[in-house]
């Protein structure tokens, strides 16, 4: 759909936000994945924890790759915080 817009850069982004592999630096497609993390419907839940566990409790199955997706949000998360001296909760106010 970005792509039928006219913004193809924005869509390979959008496109590649959920195969973050950890221990990369920290560019569009990580702050993406942070912030598709943070939100839930239309709200903005900076402790995601719980909803890591739930989408755990609801599909055991994959609880490997939920655990990996886990922490490589804490690991964006922690880059972002690193670069902007300040906590995530501090940089959504």
């Amino acid at each position: 759909m970005l792509k039928t817009l006219g913004f193809p850069q924005v869509a390979d982004i959008v496109a590649e936000h959920m195969t973050i592999q950890s221990g990369n630096l920290i560019a569009e497609k990580e702050i993406v994945y942070l912030a598709d993390k943070l939100c839930n419907g239309d709200r903005m839940e900076p402790d995601y924890t719980k909803r890591f566990k739930e989408k755990m409790d609801q599909a055991p199955d994959a609880e490997n790759l939920i655990s990996r997706r886990y922490q490589a949000t804490q690991q964006i998360q922690a880059g972002i915080e690193a670069i902007a001296g300040q906590s995530i909760r501090t940089i959504l106010q």
